[in-house]
This record gives structure tokens, sequence and C-alpha cells, in this order.
């Protein structure tokens, strides 16, 4: 291998030539020298006296295995670098150690005093464990910094994320603000807060309770007056004052929040979104649902429009009008004379149905597709794209494929071209005929 090639002097392998006589190889983009001093890796192995060395993606082994220096082992590429005492620039700043292994990059520091997983796992130091992403951290004393700012216990553990937070006492910045209590547990997220007193910020404001429980989202919040829905309901207070999101509601009197939740007015009660409007002609639903007044009922958006006259569908739906039902969106219009599709499907005249996109279109005369199929027509099928014509003298392939008529079949493109004669190939080969074969 290198050593026949070394008696030789230079060899060409690629891209460059290698030359093992005297010392110093070039293997690409540089030398490598093997007797003693630098050695240059990239693209392969090198044969040294002492060992093997793999360029990419593995060890390097000298005279026992490991890139041994002065004060201990070293890994060249994704493992680990161990020294016994000093600085090694590995990347981007210095890492020091006074003893046993540290992984530079998506794996494990460790140190004397225990364990350190740098990304994605538990750092442990000699006070306790630290969980840095996705858990928890635990500490005995002071401030540590999270995320989005700081959290200070005195003892116990705090789940930063998808969890719960105990702590004995002291003020705990979850998100968007901070949470205090006395004491017991507190649910960040997609559950309830409990505490015996005092304020807690569930979300874009605060939410002020003598006692009892509060599921903070997609649920109730219970205090000692009733029953609160902070999302997607009903609010019920005796009185005083709530923040649902985005402003402060007050049911006593005076004040009105117009989104995410009711309005109570002397009238009577107005849900803004997701439910429905009372006002003193009856009830008025806003959004997802109907509208009823005085004449009648009104659906305003996904759903129907009645009055006195019929109902009326707006979008996603039907219109019904007295002469008959219309669909403006996504479905079909009806008119006097019949049914019409205005999108994605079928119009239909007195003459018969008509299909605009992505389907038939239907006449009196037959059926018609437009894109990405067949037309039918009184003479026969014919498909427009990515298949066949079919007519009253046979099958015709426009694309990809064949064309078949009375007379045989013919390839148009990527292929032969077959006809009663024989066979033709039309691209990328030969031509074949009959009175080629009679002369081959």
């Amino acid at each position: 291998m290198l050593l026949p090639a070394r008696q030789r002097g230079w060899i060409k392998v690629r891209y460059g030539w290698i030359k093992v006589s005297g010392g110093w190889i070039k293997v690409r983009y540089g030398w490598i020298k093997m007797s003693c001093g630098w050695i240059k890796v990239r693209y392969g192995w090198i044969k040294v006296s002492c060992g093997w060395i793999k360029v990419r993606y593995g060890w390097i082994k000298m005279s026992c295995g490991w890139i041994k220096m002065s004060c201990g082992w070293i890994k060249v590429r994704y493992g680990w670098i161990k020294v016994s005492c000093g600085w090694i620039k590995v990347r981007y700043g210095w890492i020091k150690v006074s003893c046993e292994w540290i992984k530079v990059r998506y794996g494990w520091i460790k140190m004397s005093c225990g364990w350190i997983k740098v990304r994605y796992g538990w750092i442990k130091m000699s006070c306790g464990w630290i969980k840095v992403r996705y858990g928890w951290i635990k500490v005995s004393c002071g401030w540590i910094k999270v995320r989005y700012g700081w959290i200070k216990v005195s003892c116990g553990w705090i789940k930063v994320r998808y969890g719960w937070i105990k702590v004995s006492c002291g003020w705990i910045k979850v998100r968007y603000g901070w949470i205090k209590m006395s004491c017991g547990w507190i649910k960040v997220r997609y559950g309830w807060i409990k505490m015996s007193c005092g304020w807690i910020k569930v979300r874009y404001g605060w939410i002020k309770m003598s006692c009892g429980w509060i599921k903070a989202m997609y649920g109730w919040i219970k205090v000692s007056c009733g029953w609160i829905k902070v999302r997607y309901g009903w609010i019920k207070v005796s009185c005083g004052w709530i923040k649902v999101r985005y402003g402060w509601i007050k049911m006593s009197c005076g004040w009105i929040k117009v989104r995410y939740g009711w309005i109570k007015m002397s009238c009577g009660w107005i849900k803004a979104m997701y439910g429905w409007i009372k006002v003193s002609c009856g009830w008025i639903k806003v959004r997802y649902g109907w509208i009823k007044v005085s004449c009648g009922w009104i659906k305003v958006r996904y759903g129907w429009i009645k009055v006195s006259c019929g109902w009326i569908k707006v979008r996603y739906g039907w219109i019904k009008v007295s002469c008959g039902w219309i669909k403006v969106r996504y479905g079909w219009i009806k008119v006097s004379c019949g049914w019409i599709k205005v999108r994605y499907g079928w119009i239909k005249v007195s003459c018969g149905w008509i299909k605009v996109r992505y389907g038939w279109i239907k006449m009196c005369c037959g059926w018609i597709k437009v894109r990405y199929g067949w037309i039918k027509m009184s003479c026969g099928w014919i498909k427009v794209r990515y298949g066949w014509i079919k007519m009253s003298c046979g099958w015709i392939k426009v694309r990809h494929g064949w064309i078949k008529m009375s007379c045989g079949w013919i390839k148009v493109r990527y292929g032969w071209i077959k006809m009663s004669c024989g066979s033709i190939k039309v691209w990328y080969g030969w031509i074949i005929s009959e009175l080629w074969m009679d002369k081959g």
C-alpha cells in the first residue's frame, strides 16, 4: 500500500500527488508529514510507521490509539477531549478543566463535582441538580435565570415549562409576569391554579380572588362568589372586576368588554364572540351561530341567515330567497330555473349540469371534463391531459404514452412510434422499419 509507494516516489491518486519518499505526503490541499511534527488530515486514511490515522469522521491513531499530548488524550472530532490540566480552545472560546472529561458539543461535561449536561439534559453541581431545559431546577439557595427573567427560591423544586411550580415562599416569574403566593401549588398552563390568597396573573392580566381554584385556560374559574369561564364561554360573578383578556369587564354597572366574554347592559346580556347577544328584542349570535331579531333568526357567518322571506346563508352554505335557494361560495346556487354550482363543483342550469373546475362539465349533449380528466361529448370520450383521447375512430393518448387509432398504435414521446408498417424509434435511439429490417 503506502510502503511500496514510498519507494517509488510520487503517486498520482486523484486530484493531486502523494509523495512518500521524503517524509511529506501531499494528499489534497496541503501536505502531511508522518515522520514527526504536524499531520494534515482530510479525505481518507493516512498510514504512518507508528499506526493508522483516520482523516475524517473517526479517530487518529498514533503510538497507542489516540493523539496523546503532554497532559492527556484528545479525540479530534465527534467525541471527548480529555486533558489533565490547562486550557483548550475547542470552538468559540476556551474550556478549562482540572480533571475528568469534557464533551465539547452535543453531549456531557463532567467535572470533579459531578456531571453537567450542556444541552437537552441535566446539570449537576455540588449543591444539587439543575435541568436546563424541559425539566426541574433544584438549588440550595439564590437566584436562577431560567428564561425571560429570574426565579428565586429558598428550597424545593421548580418545573420551568409544562408543569407545576412549587416553592415555599417568594416570587416566581413564570411567563409574562409574576406569580406571588405564600404556599401551595401553581399549574402554569393547561390546568388549574390553586393558592390561599394573593394575586395570580393568568394571561395578559390579573385575576384576584380570596380563595378557591382557578382554571387558567380552556375551562372555568371558580371563586367564592361563583364560576368564571376565562375563554370561549361565560363569565359569572356577583360583582367586582374581572380581566378576561385585553381589558377589564365591570359587570355591576358602567363598563363593557367587547371581546372574549359577555357584555352586560341594562337591557340584558351580550356575548361578543363565540356566543349569543341578547337585547330587548331577543337574542343575537354574533359569530359562529345565529342572530335572532324580532322578524326571525339571522346567522351572520358560517351558517344561515333567516329573514321573513326565508333563509339566507351568507358564507359556506346556501342563500334562500323567495325564488329559491342560492349558495354563494363552495356550493350550489339555486334559482328558479335550476341549480348552479359556482366553485369547486357543478353548475346546473335548465339545460343540464356544468362543472366549472376540477371536474366535469355536463350539458345537454353530454359530459365534458375541463381539466385533469376526460371530455365526454356525444361522439365519445376525450381525455385532455395526462391520458387518452377517445373518439369514434378509437383511442388517442396525447402525452406520456401511445396514440391509438384505427390504423394501429403510435407513441408520441419518450419511446417508439408503432404503425401498421412496423416500429419506429423517434427519440434517443434507432429508427426501425420493415425496409431497414430487410436490409439488416
